[in-house]
């Protein structure tokens, strides 16, 4: 398995039938890439951010632009 994979290959990875799922979960904060290949490519994420995806397990840092939002403990 390669350590980071784009936007196509993360989708893959993820069950999602298409890039889609993971653009939205981009922009609402709740999917972090590690940047863009060639800095306006898709994005690209590591296996580790992709895993914490399919967990379920939240980031505190991932709550602090939400007002309101409770950090996990």
């Amino acid at each position: 398995m390669k350590p980071f994979l784009t936007t196509p290959e993360a989708a893959d990875y993820l069950g999602f039938r298409t890039t889609g799922g993971v653009r939205k979960a981009v922009k609402e904060g709740r999917l972090r890439p590690i940047g863009r290949r060639g800095g306006t490519g898709p994005y690209v994420f590591t296996v580790a951010e992709l895993n914490r995806f399919l967990l379920g397990t939240a980031d505190a840092n991932l709550h602090a632009d939400r007002p309101g939002e409770v950090p996990p403990k």
